[in-house]
C-alpha cells in the first residue's frame, strides 16, 4: 500500500479517470495535456491526460497517450499537484486502451 491513497480512494479514481481519459481521448480538437482535479471522500487528487505523439507532431490523439493520478496537497492555503508522486493508470496506443501493470502492483 502506498502513502498517499487506499485501495478503496484508488478503485473510485480509477473509475472516474477512466472516463475523463476516455473523453480526452476522442477530443481531437483538444490540447495535449488536461489536468482534471477530483474529488474521493473528501480527498483530492489530480488526473492527468497526456498526448504524448500529438505533442511531438500534432497531429493530437491518433498515437500514444496516458492518464496518471497524482495525490494534491495544501500549500499555502493552495490546492496543489504533487509531481513527485504519481499512479499510471491508462494508456492508449493508437485507439487501443490498456491498464498498465505497475497500477495494479502497488497495492499488493
Amino acid at each position: 500500500m502506498n502513502d498517499w491513497i487506499t485501495l478503496a480512494e484508488f478503485e473510485i479514481a480509477n473509475c472516474k479517470a477512466s472516463s475523463i481519459f476516455d473523453t480526452f481521448c476522442k477530443d481531437k480538437q483538444g490540447c495535449e495535456s488536461d489536468w482534471v482535479e477530483i474529488e474521493v471522500d473528501g480527498k483530492f487528487f489530480d488526473i492527468e491526460c497526456h498526448d504524448v505523439t500529438g505533442a511531438d507532431d500534432g497531429n493530437y490523439r491518433e498515437g500514444i497517450m496516458y492518464c496518471a493520478l497524482h495525490p494534491t496537497h495544501i500549500i499555502n492555503g493552495d490546492r496543489q499537484t504533487d509531481g513527485t508522486k504519481s499512479t499510471p493508470l491508462f494508456i492508449n496506443m493508437y485507439g487501443e486502451k490498456f491498464i498498465p501493470l505497475s497500477s495494479c502492483l502497488k497495492f499488493l
